[in-house]
């Protein structure tokens, strides 16, 4: 077990485009030497970015992409699940409230990828009913 206290300034660089970059950069290169369970086809690659080149084109012509995670996800229907979150963890420290929002996302990344596509929420305090496309 690692004895190393975690700062605010680390959390920053998890979630800093450099440290993504950096992560990806090495999935990449693990892939390409066949060390994870993903295959890499490098003659595909040109016809997969032509593709999403397009798509995006198609869905956002003014390449005006609005930004995608999973804390969106937390905003569907027009409610903003976040903003509730957050100030019921007023007073927490940083770093609790980093690991609250972790253990929030680790769960919801879970059921969604077990939940098949007959799933249906009813949400109690809204009166909605949430289903997955």
């Amino acid at each position: 077990m690692s004895n190393h206290t975690y700062t605010e300034k680390d959390l920053d660089f998890l979630l800093s485009p450099l440290a993504i970059r950096q992560s990806a950069e090495k999935i990449f290169e693990l892939t390409q030497s066949g060390q994870t369970h993903f295959h890499y086809h490098p003659e595909k690659f040109n016809h997969v970015v032509d593709y999403v080149v397009e798509v995006i084109q198609d869905n956002y012509p003014s390449l005006d992409i609005p930004f995608h995670s999973r804390w969106g996800h937390f905003r569907v229907g027009a409610i903003d699940r976040v903003k509730t979150l957050e100030a019921k963890m007023t007073g927490f420290d940083p770093m609790e409230k980093a690991r609250t929002k972790l253990d929030l996302v680790i769960t919801s990344v879970l059921l969604d990828a077990g939940a098949g596509n007959t799933w249906s929420y009813k949400e109690a305090s809204s009166g909605k009913t949430f289903f997955k496309i």
